[in-house]
Order: structure tokens, then sequence, then C-alpha cells
């Protein structure tokens, strides 16, 4: 037999042995079929993205039986997302049944749709030899299966569809119904599988609640004595560097094994922390913890987000001793360019300046519109705050009165939405929306932290509103929330959040904030 024709027998037998090992394994069906955007073939052996961790998730679905379940609370940046497209893809392939994928809003499917699915097919040419139909944001057919994209706020897109593979992302920022619903649609189907991802919220809530009652699978390190531990925060970092909590000496991500703290449970539950990402330093990590410092909502978020556990605070307020610890020397009185907050309501127009290094310089209250608006032709407001609601008229009389120099303010309605939204309104008035804890911590967080930013000589009354603020944990509709309660007036801890936001809007380059002619009005009396 001539070389050459033997060569090509060898290739087609590795190929073909390849092929059948993929039909058993979602990594090496993977390995053989995806090709990343780069050109190179997928791999968790790759550097820089060194994942070892992700092997022995990927071997839990070889030979899994019907019902299986297999939950990840984890952290992000950790290649999860893209295991489960691997997943997805071999599921229709091999299992032969369509699959479900699930977000928890519709809003989120186009763009995880596009970037992530399709730009998955157009890289690998198998891929797009398998998939006839790409086009429709909510189903993708490929191996004459369906894979369908749906948001759990969706649950009358989730009726009337089949599938063999239910896969929850981002667990615990669904809605609980329709998450609930979308297990009815495995019924009839010969395999069943249901595969839970999240970051996690509160302890014993969502993902955590399914990891916990899994096999509590953690990942653990080697030191060069030996010692296996989880990396924990922060007693597994040092000098910028991964180190053993037991000896002090430096760890290596690149090797690892899985302890399973509960190994006779019903499903398999892993549980994954940046600490062990290839792809996140950890001077970067150092540096959010310290920012979060002060701050419960990025306290949360660096929990939830950068460790992978849950987070729960306690009942917390702002003490005596704690406004005692940020009062500095400044004077309560303005002393150029300020930044303003105006909570109105009824009669009654409570408000907070706030000078260029965020201490507050003056906090009040009048009973008239015009005692707010002659404000700024007695003080150099460089940008102010005003609540829309309930004084929604005035509020905005202000706002026009004062073209690019106040903004409108609302609370967005969803506990869950966060980060800052804007909208315009009439000509050039802004409305701004931010989550109500999201705004009152970032707000309250250099007082927390003891920075002087109240002035000694601070008003009985701001204090008192600021003591009445109680920030809470909430559970609703199945998902965990904090809430600050009033226990008594809190009028001037919402305008000095408001003055807060001011100051920050105005810091940033936005084209609807600048200097204008203040008008003349007549002067005010303290």
């Amino acid at each position: 037999m001539p070389s050459g024709t033997a060569s090509s027998t060898a290739i087609r037998r590795v190929l073909a042995l390849q092929r059948s090992r993929a039909a058993q394994s979602p990594y090496t069906w993977a390995r053989v079929f995806r090709v990343m955007p780069d050109g190179s073939r997928y791999s968790i052996w790759r550097p820089p993205f060194v994942q070892p961790y992700l092997r022995d998730i990927y071997r839990a679905f070889e030979d899994a039986p019907r019902g299986f379940r297999l939950v990840v609370q984890k952290a992000a940046q950790l290649g999860i997302t893209e295991l489960l497209i691997n997943l997805a893809f071999w599921f229709l392939q091999n299992k032969g049944e369509n699959v479900l994928y699930m977000l928890p809003n519709f809003s989120q499917l186009a763009d995880f749709a596009h970037a992530r699915l399709d730009g998955a097919i157009e890289a690998s040419p198998a891929l797009r030899a398998a998939f006839t139909a790409v086009d429709n944001v909510g189903l993708k057919i490929g191996w004459g299966r369906s894979l369908y994209l749906r948001g759990s706020n969706s649950k009358e897109k989730l009726l009337e569809i089949s599938v063999g593979l239910l896969v929850r992302d981002e667990y615990d920022r669904m809605d609980p119904a329709g998450a609930a619903q979308a297990e009815s649609r495995l019924a009839a189907s010969r395999w069943s599988w249901t595969v839970d991802v999240s970051n996690p919220t509160g302890p014993g809530l969502g993902i955590n609640a399914l990891w916990l009652r899994g096999s509590q699978g953690v990942w653990e390190l080697p030191c060069p004595r030996g010692h296996w531990h989880e990396p924990v925060w922060p007693d597994s970092v040092g000098d910028g560097r991964l180190v053993c909590p037991q000896c002090g000496r430096p760890v290596e991500k690149a090797a690892g094994r899985w302890r399973f703290l509960n190994p006779d449970a019903p499903y398999p539950s892993f549980r994954l922390s940046q600490l062990v990402s290839p792809s996140r330093p950890l001077p970067e990590i150092e540096q959010e913890w310290e920012a979060a410092q002060g701050n419960p909502t990025r306290l949360q978020l660096f929990y939830n987000f950068v460790l992978g556990l849950p987070f729960e605070l306690e009942a917390e307020l702002l003490t005596p001793a704690v406004l005692e610890a940020a009062r500095g020397q400044h004077p309560a009185r303005p002393q150029g360019p300020v930044f303003l907050g105006v909570d109105p309501g009824g009669t009654w127009h409570w408000y907070v300046m706030m000078d260029q290094e965020g201490r507050v310089v003056f906090a009040g209250k009048t009973k008239s519109f015009e005692g707010i608006a002659e404000l700024f032709a007695r003080f150099d407001v460089k940008f102010a705050i005003c609540e829309l609601r309930p004084e929604t008229r005035l509020a905005k009389a202000l706002a026009m009165r004062f073209p690019k120099l106040v903004g409108l303010f609302e609370y967005r309605s969803a506990a869950s939405e966060t980060g800052l939204q804007t909208k315009r309104l009439e000509g050039d008035v802004v409305l701004y929306k931010m989550n109500r804890t999201e705004l009152l911590d970032e707000a309250l967080a250099p007082i927390r932290r003891g920075e002087p930013v109240l002035p000694g000589d601070a008003p009985p009354e701001l204090l008192q509103h600021l003591q009445a603020l109680v920030r809470k944990r909430d559970v609703r509709r199945g998902q965990e929330v904090y809430v600050y309660e009033a226990s008594g007036p809190d009028h001037l801890a919402h305008a000095l959040a408001f003055a807060h936001l001011a100051r920050k809007v105005a810091e940033r380059p936005v084209a609807l904030v600048g200097p204008v002619t203040r008008p003349r009005v007549s002067p005010w009396r303290l």
C-alpha cells in the first residue's frame, strides 16, 4: 500500500475516533467542532485562559441519566457561559432533542443571541453547515432541532414548546413563576436535563439554596508544601498573588481538584470564585474591594460577582457615633460652586448643598417654590437635582426656569434595576433614574467610611433624618433585595443623595449640563 494511502487512512481513523468520542463528551465535541473568533480550536487548556476547573463539570454530562441536574454557583468571567453554549450545541446534535436556554429578561436575548450564539455559529464551519435558521432571535434551528431562547418574564412564550435540556442562566435574577413554568417543558423528554447557573444573591436563596442541596463542590488548589485549600478572601491573597493561607507560599491556578462537601447529594453542584479566574488579575480584585468599603451595594456586588458567594448585611442604620465620626471642621455655609439636591414634599421643600469635594455645606428647608428658586441667585449652584414627585408641576417648573441647570429625578421602580438611566423630557430638561438602594448606598458611603463630609455644626434636623434611614434585607417574589425603610422623616437624607447625584452628573462630560446665564431674582433671607 502506498505510504500516502496509509497516511490518509490513519488520519480518517483518528477523525472517526474523535467524532465518536465527541458524541459522548461535550468537551471533546467542542474541541472537534468549535472554532473561536481568533481561529483557534476551543480549549480549556489554552494559555492564558487555562480553566482546569471546567474539566469535571464537562465530564458530569457524560453518561448522565434521565432527569439529570447540575448546578453552578459562580462569580463572573469564569468561562461558564461558553460551557453552556457548547453543551446546548452538543445536546442538539447528540441527544436529538430541543434545548431551552433562558435568561432573566427577553430584552437580554438579542445581545446574547447575536454576540454569543450567532458569533459561535459563524466562526465554526461545522456549525454553519448544521444550522439552517439563525435570523430569529428567539429560535435557532440546527441538526433539525430547535434551540429556543426565552426570557423568564415572558411566560406566554414558554407555551407549546417541548425540550430535553433546560438551561437557566442567571437563575437568581429570573422571574420565579417563569423559571418554574419552564420545568414543565421537560415533561415529554427522554432526557429531561436541567442546568442552573447564576451569581448568588443572599444565603439560602436561589442558586445558593440549590448548591446547598447538591454535592457542594469547592475548587481546591495545592501549595508547594502539599496543602490543599479553596481560595478564600482575603486570606488567600498576598502582595497581589494567590498564596496558601496556611504557609503563605504562592500557589498556581493551573492545577486543582474538586472536593465535595456533600458527596451523597442527589445531583452535582459546584462553586467558583474569580480568585481562580485566569483573566482577572488579583490587584484589580483588591482595588474593587477597597472601592466597596462603606458602600453596601458595591460590597454585595463584590461578594456575588467576584467571590461567587451569597451576601447578607444585618439591618444597618447610621448611628450617632457613625455620624459624629463623619463630622469635619468645614463650615455649614457655601463657599464657591455647590451642587443642590431638592426633595419636595407637600408645601415643604428640603434641600442640601454639597461642595466640589463632596462635603455637605448647607442643609435646610423653605415653605415656598420661590424659596428654592432664590437659592440659584444667592449661591453659585453649578447643578441641581430635584425629585420629580410628588410635586411634579413645581419640579418641572423649576427645571424649565433654570434650563441646563436643574435635572429631575425619579427612583427606578424595580429593585433589581441598577445603574443611572437618563431620559430627555421637554426642551433641555433631563430625567434621571436610579435604584433607590443603590443611590443611597453610594451617597452615604463616605459617611459610613468616616470621611469628614458633614459639617461640624451640622443642623440637628439633618442628623435626625440620616438616622431615620434603616437598611434592611427583604425578599420579594422569591428574590433577595435590600431596601431602606424610614423610622421617621428622612427628607434631608434623600436631598443629600440628590446633591451627590448632581455632583456626579455635573462632573461627567454631559452636553446637557453646562454654564448658563443666571436670572435675576429677589434676595433670599434665611
